[in-house]
């Protein structure tokens, strides 16, 4: 249950590893946020059609169509998107710029931080890459 009752934000965490979904809704729950969640690139797909989140927390691999091809989808709805990925040089590769990423382990610190400014409208919150 969010703290922030009806006016919360809601984030849509997608990733296939239930873990991961578990740790990372307890964290956004506990920093106030209201959290959907998903286990493939097509539940974020469907989801987002049906009724847009605020924002969306990306797992770089699940099942489903690619990280590319989902990507392209959300773009079209214009909600912004974190990147996840426990390899750096994916993130990296999957990156555009104005597209955050951050790499797993995730320091929950990082994660609420790098939300808060994807949610205030900050259009580059990813570190620089090649």
């Amino acid at each position: 249950m969010s703290t922030r009752g009806r006016d919360a934000t809601r984030i849509m965490v997608a990733d296939d590893d239930p873990l991961i979904r578990t740790v990372l809704r307890f964290a956004l729950e506990g920093a106030g946020y209201e959290v959907s969640a998903t286990d493939s690139g097509d539940g974020v797909i469907a989801a987002t059609a049906a009724d847009a989140p605020a924002l969306i927390v990306l797992d770089a691999r699940m099942p489903g169509p690619g990280l590319s091809t989902t990507l392209a989808t959300l773009r079209l709805s214009r909600v912004p998107v974190l990147v996840l990925s426990g390899d750096e040089i994916v993130a990296k590769g999957t990156v555009t710029p104005g597209l955050a990423y951050l790499t797993k382990p995730v320091d929950i610190n990082e994660l609420l931080s790098t939300i808060t400014r994807l949610l205030s409208g900050a259009t580059h919150s990813a570190p620089a890459h090649d």
